[in-house]
């Protein structure tokens, strides 16, 4: 289904025009991001004084899917207590003339802050065991600056497992350096999970660019029993007491057989998480 019906009329998108593209060098030191990866994403828009990523999904068949995986990965990150990045509906036109909808996002980057990516701080990869958040410890001159960061990544990886995220690598999780250590940015790109991963809902992997862990290892899990109790309150909720809130906040409607996938898909997640739990 594409995104355009989920609009209402009573739905208040920002209109922008699509064309108003800028050199990507320029753009990049504006925002304080790489070149190179505007030069590859290069979906930055100048609308009312403020500079924002839009997000359009049109290479994908479920549309729709991808777009309120964003909104649900932006509810559940405010949930947990995440900076997140936040959304607005855009709406532009196509190539044809036509009415496009995707999100908007406004640019999180401070000029004069440094933002580290996770491979850039030269821990050696390791997707199955969480080794790699002792090593972080490293980047803190406090044991206070650390358990900040500890508690953070923590609640991003609860996230992710009960979205069952699958997309968490370097270019989708940013570190912000500060004076007495590093913290995680604000959180974005929650696309690829929930329905789009349902092929691997039984998966009990979940892993980053620099760390991971198999919830069917319990002695690997029982290190980190925030992470447990984190899982534990994330399982509670209720998808479709999201989907209300999401459907409410941006006055768009959400149809029965589309609930119906997101309530069969979390269920399933919920129980082969809370099954791990119980070991």
């Amino acid at each position: 289904m594409k995104i355009k019906n989920l609009i209402l009329p009573e739905t208040s998108p920002i209109y922008f025009n699509k064309k108003n593209l800028q050199n990507p060098k320029k753009i990049a030191k504006i925002l304080n991001i790489n070149y190179q990866i505007v030069k590859t994403w290069n979906n930055w828009f100048y609308i009312n004084n403020k500079w924002y990523y839009y997000k359009n999904f049109l290479q994908y068949q479920n549309s729709d899917e991808h777009f309120l995986n964003e909104l649900i990965g932006e509810f559940l990150a405010t949930f947990l207590g995440l900076n997140t990045i936040n959304y607005q509906i855009g709406c532009t036109l196509n190539c044809e003339k036509e009415m496009e909808y995707g999100l908007l996002s406004e640019n999180f980057r401070q000029k004069r802050k440094k933002y580290i990516v996770p491979t850039d701080l030269y821990l050696e990869a390791n997707c199955t065991q969480l080794n790699n958040l002792i090593n972080l410890k490293h980047y803190c001159k406090s044991n206070e600056m650390y358990k900040k960061l500890l508690l953070q990544l923590l609640k991003m990886i609860a996230l992710d497992i009960y979205m069952n995220q699958q997309d968490r690598t370097k270019n989708n999780f940013l570190f912000e350096k500060e004076k007495n250590g590093i913290i995680l940015a604000p959180l974005y790109d929650y696309e690829k999970s929930l329905t789009i991963t349902s092929s691997t809902t039984d998966s009990p992997q979940y892993s980053s660019c620099i760390f991971g862990i198999d919830m069917s290892n319990y002695n690997e899990l029982v290190k980190y029993p925030e992470l447990q109790n984190l899982l534990q309150i994330i399982t509670t909720l209720d998808i479709n007491d999201i989907l209300d809130i999401i459907s409410n906040k941006y006055k768009i409607k959400i149809p029965i057989l589309q609930r119906k996938k997101y309530t069969e898909i979390t269920e399933k997640r919920k129980k082969l998480i809370r099954k791990y739990l119980k070991n």
